[in-house]
């Protein structure tokens, strides 16, 4: 009998399967993006694939280089999203992303607990720092890593602090001599970087709020171990997810956390189809550009070499790395793409083409159902991953696929669950 922990799953509400290839399906995209109908529909479809949760990224900026190839970059308010379409559901989480570096945590608080009630438990937080956006925001420059993992631990602290000023027990009857009624209070915290005065004005939902995260410097690594119940990784291949997930657990057991608590969840990217030539096809497809020039800026962001002047077929090398050269916009990032480079000396179309470069550093699959499967399976079986983020790529073939195949078949080597049996996500994560 196969005892094996189900595997934990998510399903981007960024829809990363929309492409702007084909010019006759920009607009109609574009307008999908911004439609409730079509991602209520989505709901449905992952809840009667029995997912974890559905994930909704965020970032409080707009990037005009991408907007045209990702059309998901931006879009509707996670919170406000989650709090449309959770009806349609009775069982699927959700999860909202709130910056620790721009909201200010009386909001955040109570914009969380709001969506616990709303859905009944199924809410969880996507803990981000920010990378970029601080314009907006009135600040002309990001703290640097550190301190904005210090602003983050602060920040969720006093969330908590707010969460329970206003406990769930005050809602219940007096007189009755088996409940125990707690007061609520002021929380008055004067840390570092925030005051608040608190009490939070909304009662505590009774189920927690699962914290989410996706740390990988070293600073993110402690945070992400310290802190969260679900982390998002960055491992574009199985030996560097190995690492991140013992390197987490590890950093967990000795803060003293049940590290059989803690889902590591890679992002997964696929172009799946019928055959493995119409998948690749499709990628290629997708990533066929005559202008690469925000690959080569973004490459150049990152390890400070420019390869726009060099023919698609020239060998990068690690001499070619500039070794003093500090990122502004992720460490953890250049630590994947110079790392890239020193395995493989690609050329320079395939390192365009790498997920180093080309899909946030996501783990990639390009193949059929059964590949997918299968690479599924063998990740788990190494311990690479708790679970992943689905992210389906190319078109809309990958996300039906991956729903409509995928799920079943691992459902059939039991290693995802058949049907629900916690109500709430912080249950469900540790079921």
């Amino acid at each position: 009998m196969n005892t094996q922990k189900s595997l934990c799953i998510g399903l981007s509400l960024s829809p990363t399967w929309l492409s702007t290839k084909n010019e006759k399906n920009q607009d109609v995209n574009k307008a999908l993006i911004l439609s409730l109908p079509y991602y209520m529909n989505l709901a449905k479809r992952a809840e009667v694939a029995k997912l974890d949760f559905l994930f909704r990224p965020d970032a409080l900026f707009l990037n005009i280089d991408i907007l045209n190839q990702s059309p998901a970059f931006g879009g509707l308010d996670p919170s406000i999203l989650i709090a449309a379409i959770v009806q349609e559901t009775d069982y699927i989480g959700f999860i909202s992303t709130l910056s620790t570096l721009f909201y200010p945590p009386f909001i955040a608080a109570r914009q969380l607990q709001s969506l616990n009630w709303i859905t009944q438990g199924r809410i969880g937080w996507n803990i981000v720092t920010a990378l970029k956006g601080q314009e907006n925001f009135g600040q002309k420059v990001l703290p640097d890593s550190q301190e904005r993992y210090e602003i983050a631990k602060e920040f969720t602290q006093v969330l908590e602090a707010l969460w329970q000023s206003y406990p769930h027990s005050s809602l219940e009857n007096k007189g009755r001599a088996d409940r125990v009624q707690q007061p609520i209070k002021p929380i008055e915290h004067q840390g570092r970087f925030f005051e608040v005065q608190g009490p939070l004005n909304i009662p505590a939902y009774p189920a927690k709020i699962p914290y989410f995260q996706a740390g990988a410097s070293e600073a993110g690594r402690d945070f992400a171990a310290s802190t969260a119940d679900g982390i998002f990784a960055a491992t574009p291949d199985i030996d560097s997810a190995i690492e991140f997930r013992r390197d987490i657990r590890e950093r967990a057991q000795q803060m003293g956390r049940d590290v059989n608590s803690i889902r590591v969840l890679p992002g997964l990217s696929f172009y799946i189809a019928a055959t493995r030539e119409e998948a690749y096809q499709c990628f290629e497809q997708q990533h066929t550009t005559p202008d690469f020039n925000r690959q080569f800026r973004y490459i150049e962001s990152l390890i400070g070499i420019n390869l726009s002047s060099l023919s698609l077929d020239t060998i990068v090398t690690e001499a070619m790395i500039q070794t003093d050269f500090n990122s502004s916009y992720s460490q953890t990032h250049a630590q994947l793409l110079r790392r890239f480079i020193c395995r493989n000396q690609p050329t320079v179309k395939a390192l365009l083409a790498s997920p180093e470069v080309n899909g946030s550093a996501h783990w990639r699959i390009i193949g059929t159902v059964d590949d997918m499967v299968n690479e599924i399976e063998n990740w788990s079986a190494c311990q690479a991953c708790d679970g992943f983020i689905a992210l389906p790529c190319g078109s809309e073939q990958s996300l039906n696929l991956f729903l409509e195949q995928v799920i079943p078949k691992l459902q059939e080597k039991g290693l995802f669950r058949q049907d629900y049996q916690e109500q709430s996500l912080w249950e469900r994560l540790r079921g």
